[in-house]
């Protein structure tokens, strides 16, 4: 078994960092901890980058105290992807998307590529959604 490290290890780590410009100003955040577990907003990529290293610090105290998994920083950051995936899923499943496909009238990979285009889409509009509703609230305080 390995050893844990220590709360400042784990600070110290370096993490993948994920930047978009979005309507109300700048997202950031670590994909290795989740959208929503380890995000920053800003005006600008600063602001959004130094919210995000704060909201990082503040998961990984309250996971390290809470004794949770501490999401370790990716490895693979050079690592070059095909555009092909082999994914295994159930046969009930898999018959009712390409019988979905026929009946749009386009491929089973046409439609599952859609699919997923679709719900990073919708991620999107969810996020854009949130940050409003933070906006709109720091408004209403001020």
């Amino acid at each position: 078994m390995s050893k844990k490290r220590s709360l400042q290890e784990y600070l110290s780590l370096e993490y993948t960092v994920m930047l978009k410009k979005g309507e109300d100003g700048y997202e950031a955040w670590h994909p290795e901890f989740g959208r929503w577990t380890a995000m920053g907003v800003g005006d600008t990529p600063a602001e959004a980058l130094a919210e995000l290293d704060a909201m990082r610090r503040s998961a990984i105290e309250e996971f390290y105290g809470e004794n949770l998994k501490i999401p370790e920083p990716a490895v693979d950051e050079d690592k070059e992807y095909s555009g092909q995936l082999v994914l295994r899923l159930p046969r009930s499943l898999h018959k009712h998307l390409a019988e979905t496909a026929r009946i749009e009238g386009t491929s089973l990979n046409q439609y599952l590529l859609y699919l997923l285009s679709l719900e990073s889409a919708i991620d999107d509009v969810r996020s854009r959604l949130k940050e409003r509703g933070k906006t709109k609230s720091k408004r209403a305080v001020a």
